[in-house]
């Protein structure tokens, strides 16, 4: 976050991995450089801490890790002190080289993995550079219609967003409102899919088109589904038109789900182990989903909800949180919230699995019966 972070929030490309011509040599360290730091006792307990070593473990020197240390938890000032001289130390170095460019995509990706860690690890420091992305998102990479483009780079916001671009931010709003129970991050993920459909879908055969019927002609407009160390757009929209079917409960949604997965079956039977991430969509949706609805009199959801959510994840299960402030926002986008009552004070849940509800109950130890 430090290093890759432009300063309105958005998050750069990556960095060089050599310096002087020699890989990795800016984060490589030894003993005889730790040692001239004040102290030698902490020195000492500075290199065992972090595994550095005369044989070092990458090129003869080392690379400083918390691999074999079993107190890597504890807390420890003396360390702490130590770090913030080794920072200062290494800055001193031939700095490395930065890819500057912010990609609409990698910046979606960053803020779905800092947002699930800040609500499954309760590192609220972990939303913060979430949030901020999405600001930046938000102000540098959407025009006035609310299309994304693909980079920003030295104030310029350049080339017209791909399917991969609107499938990964939807998914960061989806993300997102998992995290916080913000309406508005839903009905943003719900606004992001139906501009991806527009823009990207081939409402006859199935599959997200990689350049958008606005973008310059080509010889062929493929639909990219390969799933490498980045899953492919296609895969990744899946996911939201699963999540987004399972929230609202939408034929809409349905029927474009169901039409997603069958053309991401046909691709994935031909070549399994390059699909991945659909496969993992596919496996979810063959799970019932379960739709949690959490009605409250409170701003926040109930922490008894937010502690079971955190426990174990339920891949099938799906939570929307209505209070008296939300409780209209999402009426817009889910009409069949319409018809549940926020109480006047107190919370009262519905569990809706295979097509019908449960009767509401207060009492939140009734509904984790239900779904064990």
């Amino acid at each position: 976050m430090e290093e890759l972070t432009q300063e309105e929030g958005g998050f750069y490309c990556g960095q060089d991995a050599d310096s002087d011509g020699i890989e990795g040599k800016y984060y490589l360290l030894t003993p005889e450089e730790i040692c001239p730091m004040p102290g030698k006792e902490n020195s000492e307990n500075f290199c065992k801490w972090f595994a550095i070593t005369d044989n070092g473990n990458f090129a003869g020197k080392s690379i400083p890790n918390l691999l074999y240390n079993p107190k890597y938890r504890e807390e420890n000032s003396s360390i702490e002190a130590m770090c913030e001289k080794l920072k200062r130390f290494r800055k001193e170095r031939v700095l490395l080289k930065k890819d500057d460019k912010i990609l609409t995509s990698w910046n979606a990706m960053a803020i779905t993995a800092f947002a699930k860690a800040s609500f499954v690890l309760k590192e609220p420091g972990y939303l913060s550079p979430a949030l901020a992305a999405m600001r930046f998102i938000e102000k540098r990479l959407t025009d006035s219609d609310g299309k994304l483009f693909v980079r920003y780079r030295d104030g310029e916001s350049a080339f017209l967003g791909l399917a991969d671009d609107y499938a990964f931010i939807a998914l960061a709003l989806l993300e997102l409102y998992k995290s916080s129970f913000e309406a508005e991050y839903l009905v943003k993920a719900t606004r992001t899919a139906r501009q991806m459909i527009s823009l990207f879908f081939d409402e006859k055969d199935g599959g997200f088109y990689l350049y958008s019927k606005d973008s310059e002609s080509l010889i062929s407009r493929p639909k990219e589904t390969y799933d490498g160390a980045i899953p492919s757009g296609n895969s990744v929209a899946s996911m939201v038109l699963i999540s987004l079917a399972a929230l609202t409960g939408e034929i809409e949604w349905i029927k474009l789900r169901d039409l997603q997965l069958e053309f991401l079956s046909s691709q994935a039977s031909l070549q399994p182990m390059s699909r991945c991430f659909a496969l993992s969509a596919m496996m979810r949706a063959l799970r019932e989903p379960a739709l949690l609805i959490c009605a409250s009199s409170e701003i926040n959801a109930p922490e008894e909800l937010i502690a079971f959510l955190r426990g174990v994840e339920q891949l099938n299960l799906h939570v929307l949180f209505l209070s008296p402030e939300n409780h209209g926002l999402l009426s817009d986008i889910v009409p069949s919230v319409k018809s549940y009552t926020v109480p006047a004070a107190g919370t009262v849940y519905y569990l809706c699995q295979n097509g019908a509800c449960s009767k509401p109950t207060e009492q939140f130890s009734v509904i984790r019966e239900r779904l064990n």
